[in-house]
Order: structure tokens, then C-alpha cells, then sequence
């Protein structure tokens, strides 16, 4: 009787992306809403996406959300400016 060979196996870890989902509620919170829920929905597809092992779709899930977390932080400051800007004029 004979029993199988072990054959050695390489396993590589990949680190998962980042978790984007506090910046994505705080620039939907704080900054501007409309692409702070998207930032949020595209965060939390990077963690359901992490979670299953899909790396790459997590990536470019993480990605979008951090580019709309972005967006949304431009656009708080120039919103928050303008009103500053407004108030002063008009006071």
C-alpha cells in the first residue's frame, strides 16, 4: 500500500484595500450629501467585496468611494465658502 505524496503548497496573501465607510458617513454628514451617499454605497460594496475574497472588485470599489469622499469634500469647502463670501457681502 502506498499512500500519496505531500505536495507543498504556496499560498499568497493579498492585503484587502482600505475601509472607507467612516470617511464616506462623516462627507455625508459634514460636507456634501448627495455624493457622500454614494460614497457610502461604494464603501460599503468594497467591504461586501473584501469580505468574499474578491479583491479587485473590492479596489476598484474602494477607489470610487474614495473619489466621491473627495468630490464631496471639494465641494462642502467651495459650498461653505460661497456662503461665507454671500454673508459677508450682504451684512
Amino acid at each position: 500500500v502506498t499512500q500519496p505524496a505531500v505536495t507543498p503548497v504556496v499560498v499568497t496573501t493579498v492585503p484587502a484595500p482600505r475601509n472607507w465607510m467612516i470617511p464616506a458617513v462623516l462627507s455625508c454628514l459634514c460636507c456634501f450629501w448627495p455624493t457622500g451617499i454614494f460614497a457610502i454605497m461604494f464603501a460599503s460594496k468594497a467591504n461586501t467585496a473584501a469580505a468574499q475574497g474578491n479583491v479587485e472588485e473590492a479596489n476598484t470599489h474602494a477607489n470610487y468611494a474614495r473619489t466621491l469622499i473627495i468630490v464631496s469634500l471639494c465641494v462642502g469647502i467651495v459650498v461653505l465658502m460661497i456662503a461665507i463670501i454671500v454673508n459677508s457681502i450682504s451684512a
